[in-house]
Order: structure tokens, then C-alpha cells, then sequence
């Protein structure tokens, strides 16, 4: 889980006051940063980014029940049954409700919770005109933590909620709060009790809170220093409260929010990849081109080695080549070209350091520019080469790059 913005709404919106929202910070493990902050809903929407934002509302705005639905047949869903298992009790037009389903537990009813499109739509609106855009939001109702074998109540800012394992969450005015206790507590109980009180409100609550002793003595009382946003808080992050936003309200996902952290990397990637294609495109630019250059060096060789042929593509020119010689070997018709390039070929091949440069052929005459070690070294070649009875004269020999560029001329003892 990644760091945490759980918000409290404030609950009042009388024209006479400024409506102060709480918020508090939790680390990726649930952990506390800081203490809890009260102000406008537009200081906390500057630490929301890269934050999850959980929301708590006024649970008085919202009814929370467990009916028991009737099993569903032919692949109907849970949300398309419930406004109408539950339009004979609501005053309102189910149109204009929301409902939000919760996950069944042991008791056999549905955890529902109906709150009116326009309550919820004005908590979103207040939300995301702070630029907070929660991923869940949960009443404070259901966000009192229940006991297993026991009922908690919590008194807070004018209102009394009570939470049980038996039941559905439960808000009421707390004007006056002995009747309030009396309502949700009218007989003696043996069953354990715990009162959750704001520590800054304990002392108006101290007497009523005395009084119910009587009837519960099993009664535990917890004062919350900071009021009562940790106390929501702790039961929002454990994420089994029933969530509000479901069906229209469900979050879409913020693709740009998301993206925000890694958007310097991925520009970082986005140039690396840009230079990779420049880099790439010139050097196939580059391949192209001695490519093309090649192609001009094969076909000048190959019309030199066969005069008078035709032009012909590059790729073909080295099998047109073999056809040829095995033409030519197969006749039996002794070649003064062929004769020559062996000669020449066997000659470079026992003189160390030699190669040739160029070569043409032209009316039975082999003519070669090579590249030797030294003037000796030319001469080797001359008798070798001679030694195949070839006619073969040095036409030059000239100092060049610490060698010998040599000129030799071959004739055939057949040519005419």
C-alpha cells in the first residue's frame, strides 16, 4: 500500500461558520505521520499527490440496513434487486437513491447503505474542487470499530453512534443525551460496553455518561486526545468498511496522476529511444551507401573480367561469373583470361605481403596493379607466374606507403 490521506468532511455547513475539514497522513505500513490537521479541504488537497485519499462523511446523511434478500435467479445482479426490496420502506424515490452494497458476514442480512444522489454527488464535488479524488468513501457510521462480544458507542460533535455486532450502525442526535442513551440502551445490560469520547468533550458528557454505569457495569470509557479521526481512520485503512463509491461513483482511474511519477523516466527513455533510431538510420544510411558502392566495384570487375558483356545486376554477376568459367572449363578451350589469373593467383599466394589493387583485361593482355613488400618481392611474383609459361613484364615499380606499388602485364604463351 502506498502512503495514505484519510479526510474527514466536516460535518456542518451553517452559513455563520467556516466548515473545518480534519485530515491525517499514514505511511505505507499504517503508520501515523504527524499529528491530525484541521483546515479548509484546499490545504489538504496539496498533500494528496501520490497519495491514496480515503474520505469519511456525516453517517447521519446516509441510512445503513441488512435486509434479507431473496436468492437471485437467471444471472440477475445483487444492485438491480435492492432498490426494489427496499422501495417499500424508503420515503424517497429510489431514483434518486444511491445504493451501495457491503459484503455479507455472519448474520444472514445484506450490509446496505442508501444515501441520495445529490448528498453524494455535493461530497464529491466539495472533494474534487479541492483536487482530492478518494478511492473510497466510508460513513463514520460504520467506521466505529465493533466489538465482538459487546456495543460501542461514540459521542461526537452533537451526535451518538453505536456499532454491534448484531446489528446495522446506528446515528443519533445526541440532544439530549441522556434520551439518546436511553434509546439505544433502554434496559440493563450485562453485555461489555465501551464509550469513545473526544477528550475535549468529555467533561459536558461526564454526567449522562456516569448515569448509564446503572444500567451497563460492565461500561469501559476510552477518550480520544486528538477526537475521533484516528479512531475512523484505523477502521477506513483495514478496507472493510462498505465503500460509497459504487456503480456511477465507482473511480475511474487517473491515467495522468499515475503516469506523473515516471514521467521524467519515460522521457529519459522516450530520448534514448529517439537517438537509438537516429543513430540506427545512419548507420544503414551509411551501410546503404558503401552498399551502392560495392555494387558499382562488382560490376565494373565483372565487365572487366568479360568483355563485352552486357550489364547485370550486382547479385547476379557472381553465378553469370561461374557459369561462365564452367562453360569455358567444360569445353576444353584453353582461356588466355583464366590461364592468367591463375598464374597470378598462384604466384600472390607464395610471395608474403602481396595483394593486388586492380586488374583489366583487354586483347589477351592481363594487366595488374599490386601492392608488394619490396622490388624483389615483385620480381617473385614476375618468375612465378612465368613459371606457368605465361609472357609476364614489370611495366613499373614505384615507392608507395613504406611499399612497392608494382604494374605487371601477362600474356598467354597461346594468345595470338
Amino acid at each position: 500500500m502506498t502512503e495514505a490521506l484519510v479526510i474527514r468532511l466536516p460535518l456542518s455547513n451553517a452559513a455563520d461558520e467556516t466548515p473545518q475539514a480534519q485530515w491525517m497522513l499514514v505511511d505505507a505500513q499504517q503508520h501515523r505521520m504527524g499529528a491530525v490537521v484541521t483546515g479548509s479541504l484546499q490545504e489538504a488537497g496539496a498533500l494528496a499527490a501520490h497519495r491514496k485519499v480515503f474520505a469519511v462523511v456525516n453517517g447521519a446523511a446516509v441510512l445503513h440496513t441488512e435486509p434479507v434478500l431473496p436468492p437471485l435467479k437467471g444471472g440477475t445482479k445483487l444492485a438491480q434487486v435492492v432498490p426494489f426490496a427496499l422501495e417499500d420502506q424508503l420515503a424517497t424515490d429510489v431514483d434518486e437513491l444511491h445504493f451501495a452494497i457491503g459484503k455479507r458476514s455472519a448474520r444472514p442480512g445484506t450490509p446496505i447503505a442508501v444515501v441520495a444522489h445529490r448528498q453524494i454527488q455535493q461530497w464529491l464535488h466539495e472533494l474534487q474542487n479541492a483536487g482530492l479524488y478518494p478511492a473510497a468513501l466510508y460513513t463514520d457510521t460504520s467506521s466505529v470499530p465493533a466489538s465482538h462480544d459487546g456495543i460501542t458507542l461514540l459521542l461526537d460533535q452533537g451526535r451518538i453512534l453505536m456499532r454491534n455486532r448484531d446489528n446495522e450502525p446506528v446515528s443519533l442526535d445526541i440532544s439530549p443525551l441522556d434520551e439518546a442513551l436511553r434509546l439505544l440502551l433502554p434496559d440493563s445490560t450485562e453485555i461489555p460496553v465501551t464509550v469513545f469520547v473526544p477528550e475535549a468533550e468529555y467533561d459536558q458528557h461526564q454526567a449522562s455518561i456516569d448515569t448509564l454505569r446503572a444500567r451497563a457495569p460492565h461500561l469501559q470509557v476510552k477518550l480520544l486526545p486528538e477526537g475521533s479521526l484516528p479512531l475512523f481512520a484505523a477502521q477506513v485503512l483495514q478496507g472493510d468498511n462498505l465503500n460509497l463509491l459504487q456503480g456511477a461513483y465507482e473511480p475511474r482511474r487517473d491515467m495522468r496522476a499515475e503516469f506523473k511519477p515516471w514521467r521524467t523516466a519515460a522521457l529519459f527513455v522516450g530520448v534514448l529511444f529517439a537517438l537509438h533510431l537516429a543513430v540506427t538510420a545512419m548507420h544503414w544510411w551509411q551501410l546503404r551507401r558503401e552498399e551502392k558502392q560495392l555494387d558499382q566495384q562488382i560490376t565494373a570487375t565483372y565487365m572487366q573480367g568479360i568483355p563485352g558483356a552486357t550489364s547485370i545486376n550486382p547479385a547476379d554477376a557472381r553465378h553469370a561469373f561461374e557459369s561462365r568459367l564452367i562453360a569455358l572449363q567444360t569445353n576444353g578451350v584453353a582461356n588466355p583470361l583464366m590461364e592468367g589469373l591463375a598464374a597470378l593467383a598462384d604466384a600472390i599466394n607464395k610471395t608474403p605481403d602481396s595483394h593486388i589493387e586492380d586488374l583489366s583485361y583487354r586483347d589477351n593482355l592481363l594487366n595488374v596493379r599490386m601492392m608488394v613488400s619490396t622490388v624483389d618481392a615483385l620480381d617473385q611474383v614476375r618468375k612465378l607466374a612465368s613459371a606457368h609459361g605465361l609472357s609476364v613484364e614489370i611495366q613499373s615499380a614505384n615507392p608507395r606507403d613504406k611499399q612497392i606499388e608494382g604494374r605487371l602485364q601477362l600474356k598467354s604463351g597461346n594468345a595470338h
